[in-house]
């Protein structure tokens, strides 16, 4: 009987602690606020679920980051809404980088790092694009009139 109670007692606090879980709270403001029917915000929970689950940066290492991008083997004639993307890990920083910094300056780094995620990319099946390694680099494509 004690065990009973119990178990009742551990559903009823897990239930309670449910109820303050950030996606609980996401869930229930799809059903609530929103309207959605239960069908379309269980769908939404779980993608989103499997979304925060690829996304994790927990397997990040210093300096590495997550980024999407284009797998190689798509044709470039089609529109990139239409391309097959994957997300992949790249070293953005390397502890090397500071010793390459001090020897040889800011042009070879850049040119080391271009070099790193360009072949980190490819190793995993996806290729860079110069807008893309802008955005890493904080600098400009030569298109835009500036490297």
């Amino acid at each position: 009987m004690h065990e009973l109670m119990g178990e009742q007692m551990h559903d009823k606090t897990v239930d309670k602690l449910l109820h303050k879980d950030a996606m609980y709270q996401l869930e229930w403001d799809f059903k609530n606020k929103f309207d959605f029917s239960e069908i379309l915000a269980d769908a939404l929970m779980q993608r989103m679920r499997i979304f925060l689950e690829e996304n994790n940066s927990d397997n990040l290492g210093a300096g590495d980051i997550h980024c999407w991008g284009v797998k190689k083997n798509e044709p470039s004639e089609k529109s990139l809404d239409d391309m097959e993307k994957e997300q992949i890990k790249l070293t953005l920083y390397h502890p090397d980088d500071h010793e390459l910094l001090r020897e040889q300056g800011i042009r070879a780094l850049r040119q080391c790092k271009i070099m790193r995620m360009t072949v980190e990319a490819k190793e995993q099946g996806v290729l860079l694009t110069q807008d893309d390694l802008a955005l890493f680099l904080c600098s400009q494509t030569e298109q835009s009139g500036m490297t």
